[in-house]
């Protein structure tokens, strides 16, 4: 049988730990940064324009901005849509804390 180097052992054991971690961890969706930067700045100076509907913010990128690009557009409104329901889910769990901390203090007086 062979003997491996070391380093070649090394990215065995490297390549194995990679494909394990891929199993159990959930992995994101990979975008270009043109298409997070786009949308962030978009995000930031209209909040209130966009909602948790991926259709809504289709139309509302296609008022606001010129992309031509079908495709972009969409990516862009994916991840638009992606961070209104993050920051949602942000304030709910904010919400939330609020509530346990005021309960808890009710509860030592």
């Amino acid at each position: 049988m062979r003997k491996l180097s070391r380093l070649s052992a090394n990215v065995i054991s490297y390549t194995h730990t990679i494909l394990t971690k891929v199993e159990v961890i959930r992995v994101g969706k990979v975008r270009p940064l043109y298409i997070k930067r786009a949308a962030r700045q978009l995000f930031e100076k209209y909040p209130n324009r966009f909602t948790e509907s991926f259709e809504e913010n289709k139309k509302a990128i296609a008022e606001l901005t010129s992309i031509t690009s079908k495709r972009v557009r969409n990516r862009v409104a994916g991840y638009i849509t992606r961070l209104v329901k993050r920051k949602k889910r942000l304030e709910e769990m904010a919400i939330k804390a609020a509530e346990h901390e005021r309960s808890g203090e009710e509860s030592e007086e």
